[in-house]
């Protein structure tokens, strides 16, 4: 008898997540998307990964040939797994990165720190998630856009993509969290406080005044509050300098990640940052590790500016960073 493979259900089935944007897609290509969000997911679906204390011989069967681990390989593995479990939920300033091979459950990992991180703080815990599994060329403010200023083929391509992501990440910010729960009067309040108080110290510019003064303006839904904003953050990007721009709309998202809650726990989850990244249009272009490595480095100064504010009653950090290798 033969069968006839259904082979667009079959990718659908096993990349169905309410994790991901490429999960949540197949979700509602199955129509499944409201029976299994993330609550179902982790109560029904999800098994922790790594090893378990008792069962070091099933830990020992997760290997072989070349692979095979020892005994004290393997009680190595258990305690670094609940070292970086403690770290996650005992307020550290960290960067963290998780490498594996693709599909070995590092976004699923991350999910659920993030879920047992909120068991623990409650309320008071913020995640910004950059999944730059979906691609992006442009971002939109209204009518407004911004277009990545170089080709595909050329030099830093990737970096504007994250560049591209973090900007689109942060007008959701300022319009769905900032705007939506009526935080503009706080943000400027905070702003002023920790950022522009020369007392404590001066760190803001007069360009990025005028970007928390336009974030916090009342006309949440006028044409002109929208378009003041994005022309207030893209006077600010420097097209012939990716490494300025990233860190200026990232110091600018942490800031306002700090004036929106001054007591949360914010977590800022870097996902799918894979060696190799198809694009729609059909052309391939690798992240480097090398590319990695400098987005850490300019990442890490804006959040040590951030953890360096003595004036705020808060005392933690933590970026968390998600790397895709293929070894």
């Amino acid at each position: 008898m033969e069968y006839e493979v259904n082979y667009d259900f079959l990718f659908n089935f096993l990349t169905c997540s309410p994790l991901t944007s490429r999960g949540r897609d197949s979700l509602k290509i199955l129509r499944l998307e409201e029976e299994v969000n993330k609550e179902f997911f982790f109560n029904n679906i999800y098994v922790e990964g790594g090893f378990v204390k008792d069962d070091r011989d099933t830990a020992k069967s997760m290997y072989d040939g070349e692979t095979v681990r020892s005994e004290e390989d393997i009680e190595k593995a258990i305690v670094r797994k609940k070292e970086f479990n403690d770290l996650i939920t005992n307020s550290a300033d960290s960067l963290f990165e998780i490498n594996a091979t693709p599909g070995s459950g590092k976004t699923t990992e991350v999910h659920h720190m993030l879920r047992k991180a909120e068991s623990v703080f409650g309320n008071k815990t913020f995640n910004l998630i950059y999944d730059l599994e979906v691609e992006r060329n442009e971002v939109r403010f209204g009518k407004r856009k911004f277009n990545i200023p170089i080709g595909v083929a050329d030099k830093g391509y990737v970096h504007w993509m994250f560049f591209a992501c973090c900007l689109d990440s942060l007008g959701d910010l300022i319009f769905k969290e900032v705007k939506g729960k009526n935080l503009g009067k706080k943000v400027i309040e905070n702003f002023d406080r920790h950022f522009k108080n020369e007392s404590v110290r001066e760190m803001s510019s007069l360009e990025e005044d005028a970007i928390f003064d336009a974030i916090s303006y009342s006309e949440s839904e006028s044409t002109k509050y929208i378009n003041e904003i994005f022309d207030a953050i893209d006077g600010q990007i420097d097209r012939n300098n990716v490494e300025n721009s990233i860190q200026f709309i990232f110091r600018i998202t942490l800031w306002l990640l700090v004036c929106m809650n001054l007591r949360h726990m914010n977590f800022v989850v870097i996902d799918n940052i894979e060696h190799y990244i198809k694009l729609k249009s059909g052309a391939i272009i690798p992240w480097y590790d090398a590319d990695v490595d400098k987005l850490s480095r300019w990442l890490c100064v804006c959040i040590e500016d951030a953890k360096s504010l003595s004036s705020t009653p808060r005392d933690y950090w933590v970026y968390t960073n998600c790397r895709h290798y293929i070894r």
